[in-house]
């Protein structure tokens, strides 16, 4: 408490100068000729040296900082007192860098969590860029595929090619909101009364022809329920097409089975195949 909070290094006087720059702890006889009178604490024989402890911090071969320490007038500064001392200072070095670690993963977090809060930023905004104009050009599209000559088979099929292709980009981008959506927790689901076992079936049977193609046995399992789910239906169809998607991208040869099957609370679903597997 006697000791000023900063103290320049080249100005401090004498031994306790020559203390600190040499960063060891360092025993300082006429303690009170340097900083004045020091509190005797319960005795009342007043303190006249202390000790000198760097604090030091992992890595670093300079300390941050020093604890000067008053010694017990009563006690000799033996080698285990010292001991003590040295002690007290390695705690005082350890809680101070602790506390450092701490902040600085603080501020590693803060900064992630900013990144993040940017990146959702980003996202948002590209989707609602990007959805303006392909709104415009897919409002006229279905126009004119609507009146194109039957006869210009080849011109409809071109635009019914364009078209398939601007609607396929739209539900990209949609994805790319929802998932900013997610991220910033505004998502809000969706339910609706389903028959889930039905409406599972109906999901996964896109693959049929494809799995039939790459030479896959495709099984469903899914029979209608006896009671119905309540279920955003938009999720739940991602849901089931990503992961039979990835069955079918991963599953060279063999099966894939897509099974549903109600619990006492819940329902339950299971893609297995019989591929290399994923992460």
């Amino acid at each position: 408490a006697v000791a000023p909070k900063y103290l320049s290094v080249a100005a401090v006087p004498g031994a306790l100068g020559a203390a600190i720059r040499d960063s060891q702890p360092t025993a300082i006889e006429g303690l009170s000729d340097i900083l004045g009178p020091l509190p005797s604490g319960a005795w009342d024989t007043e303190v006249h040296s202390g000790i000198v402890l760097p604090i030091l911090m992992p890595g670093q071969a300079s300390p941050i900082g020093f604890v000067l320490a008053g010694i017990n007038p009563r006690k000799r500064l033996d080698a285990r007192f010292r001991s003590f001392f040295e002690m007290v200072g390695a705690h005082i070095s350890s809680a101070i860098a602790d506390a450092r670690a701490y902040e600085e993963e603080r501020q590693k977090a803060d900064a992630l969590a900013e990144i993040d809060r940017a990146k959702t930023v980003f996202f948002s905004n590209v989707s609602h860029e990007f959805r303006t104009p392909l709104t415009l050009m897919l409002g006229p599209l279905e126009t004119m595929v609507d009146r194109a000559n039957p006869s210009t088979v080849a011109t409809r099929e071109e635009l019914q090619l364009i078209h398939r292709n601007g609607m396929r980009l739209m539900k990209l981008v949609n994805a790319l909101l929802d998932f900013s959506r997610i991220e910033a927790g505004r998502i809000h689901a969706r339910y609706e009364r389903t028959d889930l076992g039905s409406f599972t079936a109906e999901i996964a049977s896109a693959f049929h022809s494809a799995m039939t193609c790459a030479g896959l046995d495709f099984r469903i399992d899914c029979p209608p329920a006896s009671n119905p789910a309540y279920v955003d239906r938009d999720m739940w169809e991602k849901i089931v097409l990503n992961l039979v998607s990835n069955a079918f991208k991963f599953t060279m040869s063999g099966s894939v089975l897509v099974l549903l099957r109600p619990g006492a609370d819940h329902f339950e679903l299971t893609v297995q195949d019989t591929g290399t597997g994923i992460p």
